[in-house]
């Protein structure tokens, strides 16, 4: 009796476990399904970070290979900049130094060496004038004492006389070459033969070769206590001496008659070469007699 129960009921039952069985299967499937769908997009979203991924990299790559290069520019520039600081610290030495050399700037008033291109080292006189007001003065010709004649020869004035501690012309070559050199400014201090003192100061003094005749070049702009600017008749005349007369005089030779070599045009007002404390024409003179003279030059800062 029982088994026969138990086969009926199994024979009951068992369309209903088939059903669930099947019901399980199906939801299992859809599980699967679901979860291949999420793995799909999971794999999707993985491949697009991954590309970003990978541009990101590459960018970095580059940005980085970008940096070295700035960096390396930078460094090129720097160093550059420091290099050209360098030499352009070293040339102003280097040109302070060959100023201290080849000039008065920086000596103290005396007598001092001085070398220039082309020159053999010489003595310059290195004066402070009080009229000046300033130092590093070069005194290029002096009359003070009158116990220098002045009527010399061309040979004479282009190689220099004279005593530094009384009269003496420094000499038109030493002249050219420092005038050459660099820039120059012409201080000419006198003393009138009534006591009075006055200078007269040109900023851009330039005296050319010997076969050039030592011609007075340039004088540039004038300033002083002078009266009259009586040198600028003399600028662009060529130098003349008693065996060399290269004056604008065609009738004689000024340096015969104003006994001294100097740059005459027809002849001149102003004679800083004459004859020492002689009151008619071939004496000193600067619009009028004169008893003492300087003139120095020195380097236009």
């Amino acid at each position: 009796m029982d088994q026969l129960c138990g086969s009926y009921a199994y024979n009951i039952i068992k369309p209903l476990l088939a059903y669930v069985k099947y019901m399980q299967n199906k939801l299992n499937d859809n599980n699967v399904d679901d979860l291949n769908n999420e793995v799909a997009q999971f794999k999707e979203q993985h491949s697009k970070l991954s590309d970003k991924l990978k541009q990101q990299s590459e960018l970095i790559v580059v940005l980085k290979e970008f940096n070295a290069k700035l960096q390396q520019t930078n460094d090129n520039l720097l160093n550059n900049l420091n290099a050209a600081l360098s030499k352009t610290e070293a040339n102003e030495l280097k040109s302070k130094a060959e100023i201290a050399v080849n000039s008065c700037v920086a000596q103290k008033p005396g007598v001092h060496a001085i070398q220039l291109h082309g020159l053999q080292p010489f003595e310059v006189l290195c004066s402070h004038n009080e009229l000046a007001a300033d130092a590093g003065w070069l005194v290029i010709q002096q009359r003070i004492n009158g116990k220098e004649q002045f009527r010399r020869n061309w040979a004479s004035y282009s190689a220099g006389f004279g005593s530094f501690d009384g009269d003496f012309f420094l000499g038109l070559q030493k002249i050219h070459q420092l005038t050459q050199s660099q820039r120059h400014e012409l201080f000419i201090h006198v003393q009138a033969s009534s006591g009075e003192f006055f200078y007269a100061r040109y900023d851009d003094f330039k005296v050319g070769s010997e076969q050039e005749l030592f011609e007075l070049q340039s004088l540039g702009a004038y300033n002083g206590t002078a009266r009259r600017d009586k040198l600028r008749d003399n600028e662009h005349q060529k130098f003349t001496t008693f065996d060399s007369d290269n004056d604008r005089n065609i009738n004689r030779n000024c340096a015969d008659l104003y006994y001294g070599g100097w740059w005459y045009n027809f002849c001149t007002a102003c004679n800083l070469n004459g004859k020492y404390a002689d009151l008619d024409i071939s004496g000193l003179a600067w619009d009028g007699p004169l008893k003492m003279v300087q003139m120095l030059i020195r380097p236009l800062n």
